[in-house]
């Protein structure tokens, strides 16, 4: 389901379509999960092609990062911020978890300023 509200939709879609369970799927984590990378990207000072990261659950305030997925070139994450001499600890995933889920947020007001202008 590519759309808008995108977990009402895709809630919706399952509903009526009446599929086994699995055949459904929602697209908003695919976004969440590049806002996360890009975020990673700029904190390491590497090319978005070399992180892997996924969000799971609802596309909003309920969305997870599995930080034990997300690896730089296939090492995972602490192990290469250790080898680099990068902290990697809570308080930073904390800080790009409520990032990522404040963008979606940050674009509408930006976007309804240019707006209305």
């Amino acid at each position: 389901m590519v759309a808008n509200p995108v977990d009402i939709l895709t809630y919706q879609c399952d509903q009526i379509m009446g599929l086994p369970d699995g055949r459904v799927f929602g697209t908003g984590n695919i976004l969440d999960t590049s806002r996360l990378i890009r975020l990673v990207a700029d904190y390491t000072g590497l090319n978005t092609e070399m992180i892997k990261a996924i969000i799971v659950g609802e596309h909003g305030d309920g969305q997870i990062p599995i930080w034990s997925m997300l690896s730089i070139a296939g090492v995972p994450i602490k192990e290469y911020c250790a080898n680099v001499g990068l902290e990697w600890n809570a308080q930073i995933r904390i800080r790009m978890e409520e990032k990522v889920r404040g963008l979606g947020a940050e674009i509408i007001a930006r976007k309804e300023k240019l707006t209305l202008g």
